[in-house]
């Protein structure tokens, strides 16, 4: 019951969001030239990335989907590079600061 459930859920918000792409030029500032290239990541992959955030930063996200990216979708690769070489980096430094963070806007996160 939960897994019909959810495959449904996941088939209902698959469809929402290519019926977002058909029309995605309603949510550009730019609609004639954003999204029009062939680049990485399409206005689908995007929404999907947005959603999968799970309340991270956008900086966080973005790194996450490069890693992603560049390992051809393997999760498993993917999220052992993240694991690995995703460290906390003080603002206009380019070493890993081994404190914690006292608040989170002075830091962002890279993957090395």
């Amino acid at each position: 019951m939960a897994d019909f459930f959810l495959s449904n859920l996941k088939s209902t918000l698959d469809n929402c969001i290519t019926e977002l792409d058909e029309i995605h030029s309603m949510f550009c500032r730019n609609p004639e030239s954003d999204f029009t290239r062939n680049r990485k990541l399409s206005f689908r992959e995007y929404i999907q990335f947005m959603l999968q955030m799970q309340s991270k930063s956008v900086s966080n996200a973005v790194n996450i989907c490069r890693a992603y990216l560049k390992h051809d979708g393997n999760e498993t690769e993917s999220m052992l590079l993240i694991q690995k070489y995703l460290t906390p980096v003080k603002y206009n430094r380019k070493y890993p600061i081994h404190l914690r963070p006292k608040r989170n806007r002075d830091f962002m996160y890279r993957v090395a």
